[in-house]
């Protein structure tokens, strides 16, 4: 569970972007652990996601990433960003061949607009993979099992018979209350 206080925040020393660090490292500033049991947890395998912020004007230059890496970039927000010197629409996808090669500039060039990034990066686990729908798995039985928990459950739905959260909410505004 990421509490947004608690979630790290790297911000360029123009102040003119914001990386907020769901997993990995960047210039020395690391997201929260992840379980022991993750892909992501062994730094080799060079897993960030990222979610960046570039307000009007900013140039921003991300770092390599380790060699065998996949980098994607989802261009999510804003009406253009400058990528290498590449123009790009809003809701473009670049998939980053040798993104460990070398540095890549994000640009922002427009003068009242905020533009969105989110970066997916680290090495192939290497498994088979099968998806359907929203679901993706390593085989067709753990889709079909994914299926039938939604079905079940609805992913976010609560299953057990206490609303611990709920508690917890009521216990924070008891506290908070003047």
């Amino acid at each position: 569970m990421y509490w947004g206080e608690n979630v790290p925040h790297y911000t360029s020393p123009d102040t003119k972007t914001r990386v907020t660090m769901w997993c990995g490292t960047l210039y020395g500033i690391s997201a929260l652990p992840t379980t022991k049991d993750s892909w992501a947890f062994d730094p080799l395998n060079d897993v960030n996601i990222w979610h960046i912020t570039l307000s009007s004007t900013a140039k921003f230059t991300l770092p390599p990433s380790a060699p065998g890496s996949n980098r994607s970039l989802y261009f999510i927000e804003g009406p253009v960003i400058i990528i290498d010197d590449q123009k790009l629409a809003n809701k473009s996808v670049v998939e980053f061949a040798n993104a460990w090669a070398g540095e890549t500039v994000l640009e922002n060039p427009s003068p009242d607009t905020a533009v969105e990034v989110l970066i997916l990066q680290g090495k192939p686990i290497g498994e088979p993979v099968v998806s359907h729908g929203p679901f993706v798995m390593n085989t067709r039985e753990e889709i079909v099992q994914a299926f039938s928990d939604y079905r079940r459950i609805q992913f976010g739905g609560w299953p057990w018979a206490e609303d611990a959260f709920s508690e917890m909410i009521e216990l924070q505004n008891e506290i908070d209350a003047p």
